[in-house]
């Protein structure tokens, strides 16, 4: 399979997102894999894709180094799940993708090679031109290259980071490019259940009873009903005799304790607290407008920053003992340069970076990329 290369020309840079071992359900391992991009994740748009797109690509460099893992190998067939190798997907699950992130197969070992082939060289296509196959991959850092993703007899864990890889055949020369598609949310359907609740027969409702004293009476003997009346005429005739009471005439009399054995009650002791009052409630448009507004942007500061940067990285590598002519300092660099101008990204526009708070990003990144076996 001939994996089709990113679109070439002058403004368009890849750039490596993530590179290490795919490790299979049966723990095979899968070298030499590249996650690539065209877009700058750090820069700002309003269109909630692109975001999607930006948070993807930031969470690939999160777990730069670290195995990913294949949960299971979908086929579809006439646009229904024909069969599943691995772990049983989550009903629902959806994903989208822009075709900004590829896979990257110019370099990779012929292992990776092959398998990519076998899964999407030979499989049938739609009529979008997307193959039928694809492959769920998650990180899951209880997982590593050594070990297996699942057990048998164990459930897989769905891990913190999660994606799918599929091939499409570009209209322009026909070959296949393997693209790296984000999970979206889907609304749940209710459906079925208005349908189950429509099935179910609903009761008429009856006219309410009427009081059932009176109801009580006329089912009793003619004894109990003159017994009622009397004991009615004879309580009519006591409140005849008392008089009517005025509630405002009660008036509170003294403390009295209570009858021999029971505790009075304490002067001292403490009040009730009082209700708890749920706060104010704020309208969403008060609130963005106390937002203070977006710093304005100098080109002159942000060149001056990046330089800045740069020169930190290629100081502290010289400190470590990486010299340009090594193979992996190119890489080292970039990653460092990079990972430090998205630490940054919201004020390099705006003001001049503190050189001491700099330098420290530029430590952390170099302690993870120029030897990873230390962590």
């Amino acid at each position: 399979m001939d994996a089709a290369p990113l679109p070439a020309g002058s403004d368009v840079q890849r750039r490596t997102l993530w590179r290490g071992i795919l490790v299979l359900q049966d723990g095979t391992n899968i070298p030499g894999t590249s996650i690539v991009t065209t877009m700058r994740p750090w820069d700002k748009h309003n269109d909630p894709e692109w975001q999607a797109d930006a948070e993807l690509c930031l969470a690939l460099e999160m777990v730069r180094h670290h195995a990913l893992c294949v949960r299971f190998v979908e086929v579809r067939a006439d646009g229904e799940h024909a069969h599943i190798h691995g772990a049983l997907p989550e009903t629902g699950a959806q994903f989208a993708s822009s075709g900004t992130i590829q896979i990257a197969l110019e370099h990779a070992q012929p292992i990776t090679t092959a398998y990519f082939a076998r899964i999407f060289g030979n499989g049938p296509v739609d009529a979008e031109g997307q193959t039928c196959a694809a492959l769920h991959v998650v990180y899951d850092p209880n997982v590593t290259e050594h070990s297996l993703v699942d057990k048998p007899g164990a459930v897989s864990s769905p891990g913190v980071l999660e994606f799918v890889v599929f091939a499409r055949r570009t209209e322009e020369s026909g070959m296949l490019e393997v693209i790296v598609g984000r999970r979206i949310a889907c609304a749940r359907t209710t459906r079925s259940t208005s349908r189950a609740e429509d099935s179910l027969p609903h009761p008429h409702p009856l006219p309410r009873p009427d009081d059932p004293l009176p109801r009580a009476w006329e089912s009793s003997d003619g004894e109990h009903v003159g017994e009622l009346e009397t004991r009615t005429t004879a309580l009519d005739a006591r409140v005849r005799k008392r008089g009517r009471v005025d509630p405002h005439a009660w008036v509170r009399t003294a403390y009295t304790p209570g009858r021999r054995g029971e505790k009075r009650a304490r002067r001292d002791a403490p009040a009730a607290p009082p209700p708890l009052k749920a706060p104010a409630y704020t309208p969403i448009s008060t609130l963005l407008s106390t937002v203070p507004p977006q710093a304005h942007v100098d080109p002159n500061v942000e060149q001056a920053n990046r330089a800045l940067i740069k020169r930190l990285v290629r100081y502290q590598l010289t400190g470590r003992g990486m010299e340009r002519a090594e193979r992996h300092y190119e890489a080292c660099f970039q990653a460092a340069y990079f990972g430090t101008c998205v630490v940054f990204r919201h004020t390099i526009a705006a003001c001049p970076l503190e050189r001491r708070a700099t330098a420290h990003v530029v430590a952390a990144h170099l302690g993870m990329y120029a030897d990873p076996t230390q962590l």
